[in-house]
Order: C-alpha cells, then structure tokens, then sequence
C-alpha cells in the first residue's frame, strides 16, 4: 500500500470505540483493537481494503457500531471505521451518500426538501452504509425502498455498482449480512421525490412522538436484539405467554408488559434478567453487569422460541 496520511491509531481498547462504550467495566474489558483504521477518501479507503485483502488479513468495518455488540475481552486485529466518510448531497437529482453518512442526517434533509418515504425513518441511529447492510426500517419506510444502487469494493479489489435486486434484500438482511459473498459498501445513491409538505412533516412527528413513549431511545441499547416477530414460540414459550397475559389483565396497562417480563423471567429462574429487558427483543446495557448477563438472555430467548436469529452482530 502506498504511503496515505491516514489515521491510524494501535493497540486500544475494543470497548472505546462502540456505541455503548460507557457501559463496559474499563478496568476489566481487555479486549484490543490492534489497528484501528480512520479514512477521510474514498481513495483512502479504497486502497486500504485493497491492501488488506491482498495480504489475506481478516478485518472489519464497521460505522456507528449502533447494531453491533462487542464482548468486553474481543481482540481485533483490523478495523477500519468510516465515520469520516460522511459526506452526501444532491447530485443529477439523487441524493448521493458516502458510506458512513449518518441516517438521520439524510433523513433530515430529505424531510426539508419535502421528499416522501423517509419521515418514518427520523429517529433511525447509524449510517447508510449500516442501514443498506442490514436492511434498516421503521414502520412501511426503508433506505432499500429508497435505494438506486450501491457501490461496492469487491475482494478481487474491483468496484461494482450494484442495484437493489442484486443484493437479495430480506426482512432486516442482506446478501451481505448474509456472508453469501464478501464486499464492502463505498457509497450509494437515493431516491428523492417531491410528495405533500404537510404530510411528510405530520408523518415525522408522529413517528417521532411514538418512539418518544413507546421505546427507551438509543441510548445503552443495539436497537431490536432479537427478531422475534418472525420466530415461532416454543411449547414453554406459548404456555408461559399465557400465563402472563393472564396475569397481566390485573395490571394496569403502563405497567403491564414489565410485569410480564418480570413474571416470565423469575419462572425461567432468571429474576435480574429482568432489569436489562425492554420487552423480550431488547436487550439493555443499563451498567458493566450487564455483559455477563447476555449470555443468560441469548438462553432464554432459545427457550422461548424455535431458532430466534439476533438482530444485532456480537463479536
């Protein structure tokens, strides 16, 4: 690789770097990032991944790390972060995006210029290039329903423009997401068409206000960890939801879905699970125990339901 005035900083600590960097115990996570790569080009990063597959070295890339868990003692050799590849802007009437543009940046814009099927998406945390990996959506909107094409570097270190239809896209996955093949989201273009001035705003404002009630906010949380929307239950999983429905009509309905979690962990025997679920799909980093209660979680949603897929990665 040729000389690039890159940032390049070595041998830090894993937990620093993430999206719930001030949940982990500092004095006891010894996991470390040995390089840890920031691109400012496309030039940049484009002839680091290139270097890096050429030399078979295993690296990652990651944006705002708002969907990926990291465990507290997790080596990494190479990971290459582009949250300074963030440019985007109007160009022959798409909205071009450098990977590591942040969702609601875009999304805001969007919304200003009166462009219909993103105000759904407002309050949507991590970067395009995230989103597209996994396929991100709130509500009926969604970046893929947006999308025009994807640019990607490929691990022969060519660069390919791909369309929506090539990346296989599923609920919350991609062929990416997948591992069916290897490559690294550069840039994408969106969609951008005019639709009703007060509608896309009275759309954003409800959706925001909802999100404002009815979740925690992303704050000490991935976002949904487990996608149990489309898991069946289990045997054990149907009886105990009876059960706490049951219970739950002589709660009062604010305090109803915690009750239940509370009731349905303490027969699992897992009582101080509890604190850290937000309903059974999210999972909360309230403080530095809670990473050595993940694994108890991940057994329990097994128990619960047939083959339940994590939404978020864990390294």
């Amino acid at each position: 690789m040729k000389s690039l005035d890159m940032k390049l900083y070595t041998n830090i600590k894993s937990y620093s770097v993430t999206w719930l960097a001030n949940t982990y115990d500092q004095s006891s996570s010894q996991g470390i990032i040995a390089n840890y790569y920031l691109p400012e080009t496309m030039e940049e990063m484009t002839e680091l991944c290139r270097d890096l597959y050429d030399r078979k070295e295993k690296f990652y890339v990651v944006g705002s790390t708002s969907n990926i868990y990291i465990r507290p003692n997790t080596n990494i050799e190479h990971l290459i972060s582009v949250k300074l590849l963030h440019q985007f802007y109007v160009e022959d009437d798409f909205l071009y995006c450098e990977c590591g543009a942040s969702v609601k940046q875009i999304v805001r814009k969007m919304i200003k210029d009166e462009m219909k099927g993103y105000s759904c998406m407002i309050d949507l945390p991590g970067t395009v290039g995230g989103a597209i990996y996994g396929n991100a959506s709130v509500s009926t909107d969604s970046i893929v329903q947006q999308l025009v094409d994807v640019k990607i570097l490929l691990r022969d270190g060519s660069v390919r423009t791909f369309s929506p239809d090539e990346l296989k896209f599923s609920f919350r996955s991609s062929s990416l997401k997948r591992k069916e093949w290897d490559g690294i989201i550069l840039s994408c273009r969106l969609k951008r068409v005019k639709g009703d001035q007060k509608k896309i705003e009275d759309e954003a404002q409800m959706v925001h206000a909802w999100r404002k009630v009815n979740q925690p906010g992303a704050a000490r949380n991935l976002g949904t960890t487990s996608l149990l929307s489309i898991a069946d239950r289990t045997l054990l999983g149907m009886a105990l939801r009876c059960l706490a429905s049951l219970v739950g009509l002589f709660v009062p309905s604010k305090k109803r879905n915690d009750v239940k979690t509370k009731l349905i962990m303490a027969l699992l025997g897992k009582p101080g699970l509890a604190k850290y679920l937000f309903g059974l799909n999210r999972y909360m980093w309230l403080d530095s125990a809670a990473h050595q209660c993940f694994d108890d979680y991940v057994e329990v949603i097994n128990q619960l339901y047939v083959k339940p897929r994590l939404e978020i990665e864990v390294w």
